[in-house]
């Protein structure tokens, strides 16, 4: 199986542009990520999953989604197979960015929902999302969320601590050439295995659906084939 995150802001029907290019033989499941709870949300929100869905061979985790599919794969090695990370940040955040978390989620707090989201994706990050034809009915969706519970998703995924290193060779990471945050940010860090998806900005699911599910469908392909002959790898 494999088992889709959304990212802060989303819902399960974000990955559903990308679905419609996946074989169903794949069997892919896409879950909505709780904004809410007792803390560390973190903590609740990987045990939840572990329970709803107790394993899957492949987890593909967008930004916030992408951090908790590492997580959870550092806490249930055995359960959890390979992660493809979209757009993910792999380590912990330092002062000038732990600072800026905090100022979006006091705003979040304070402003009407609506504010909010204008001036989340005026951010350059989403520029190329805000060209995409798909923006409209994306950002509808995202009006029908709870502030609160919002703000403490954001803040906890944001105190997530710096990726297990036994976690990155099991890890793609995916991100979108017009993302020059991200491409940077994978150049600088640390060798790791990246894929950069054409025609595409930081949400590469949803505007390039499906260059990003072929992608996805060859890395499972891959993935399978290794751990059928693990002798020929």
């Amino acid at each position: 199986m494999l088992l889709f995150l959304h990212g802060f802001l989303g819902q399960k029907e974000d990955w559903d542009p990308l679905f419609s290019h996946l074989p169903p033989t794949l069997k892919p499941c896409a879950i909505d990520l709780p904004g809410h709870g007792k803390a560390p949300m973190v903590d609740d929100i990987a045990l939840a999953i572990k329970q709803q869905v107790n394993s899957a061979d492949i987890i593909v985790g967008y930004s916030a989604g992408g951090r908790l599919a590492l997580e959870l794969k550092s806490r249930f090695p055995d359960a959890f197979g390979k992660v493809i990370a979209l757009s993910t940040h792999p380590g912990s955040l330092c002062e000038k960015e732990m600072k800026t978390r905090n100022m979006w989620a006091q705003m979040l707090r304070s402003i009407p929902l609506d504010h909010f989201l204008e001036k989340w994706y005026d951010q350059e990050l989403f520029q190329s999302l805000k060209r995409h034809p798909i923006f409209p009915s994306m950002l509808a969706r995202r009006k029908n969320q709870n502030p609160s519970s919002l703000s403490q998703f954001f803040m906890e995924f944001s105190r997530v601590k710096k990726t297990a290193p036994q976690v990155f060779p099991e890890t793609v990471f995916i991100y979108g050439e017009e993302d020059l945050k991200y491409a940077e940010l994978y150049r600088k860090l640390f060798p790791i295995e990246q894929i950069k998806i054409e025609n595409a900005g930081h949400a590469l699911h949803l505007e390039n659906p499906k260059t990003t599910a072929q992608v996805i469908e060859r890395l499972v392909h891959e993935h399978s084939r290794k751990h059928q002959n693990p002798s020929t790898v």
